[in-house]
């Protein structure tokens, strides 16, 4: 919903027909489209290389571009042959020095071009939007941490739940100790053997617990 909203208010602002983000993927020295506004086709999914269209070039340069004919544009992608793109423009999402996306504006009217204004609009917007995507993917990763750590707690605490009922109804006297002989937990046979109270044996060596004749 961030991202759509970004492209969404991006494009009305530059009175554009249609937009659209790329966040890159270095690695891979790609870009993938994640946002598709008002397009003929839902472009969500689409990966540019490096270098292709106008979405990769952006990536790989980090310098936003106005392209006045997209159609006669020597680094056009193919892929975007049938879309009646005449003039776009594409700006860097980026963050400490990092291009972490692309933001593109379309217009297919002949008598509307983006100017150096506009592309100067559009960075400082594109700038903004990448703070904010920054932040949700931090803010995200920080609610999977802490839902994988809850995860992760309730799984032990059933883990315990299972062993306190495995040692309560063992039929053996048993008990568990730490490497120097501290009981850290016994079972209620054991307690009975020891003529004592669970709790009261937990902490006490076996030394304690067994006369030494």
């Amino acid at each position: 919903m961030l991202l759509e909203t970004i492209v969404e208010r991006a494009t009305d602002l530059l009175e554009g027909r249609a937009g659209g983000m790329y966040l890159c993927e270095p690695v891979e020295e790609q870009a993938r489209c994640v946002v598709s506004y008002r397009t003929p086709a839902d472009y969500r999914g689409l990966v540019l290389a490096y270098g292709e269209g106008v979405g990769g070039t952006v990536a790989e340069t980090g310098e936003a571009v106005i392209i006045d004919d997209y159609q006669s544009w020597d680094a056009r992608s193919t892929l975007f042959d049938d879309e009646p793109i005449t003039a776009i423009l594409g700006a860097p999402m980026i963050v400490q020095d990092d291009v972490i996306g692309v933001i593109l504006v379309h217009h297919d009217a002949d008598a509307r071009q983006f100017t150096e204004d506009d592309k100067a609009l559009l960075s400082l917007f594109a700038n903004q939007a990448a703070i904010a995507v920054e932040n949700a993917r931090l803010l995200q990763a920080v609610q999977q941490e802490l839902a994988e750590r809850k995860v992760a707690q309730e799984a032990l605490r059933e883990s315990e739940e299972r062993f306190e009922l495995f040692m309560e109804h063992f039929p053996a006297a048993t008990f568990i100790k730490d490497a120097e002989g501290r009981v850290l937990h016994a079972n209620r046979r054991f307690a009975e053997v020891s003529n004592c109270r669970v709790e009261d044996l937990v902490g006490r060596t076996t030394e304690e617990m067994v006369p030494a004749d």
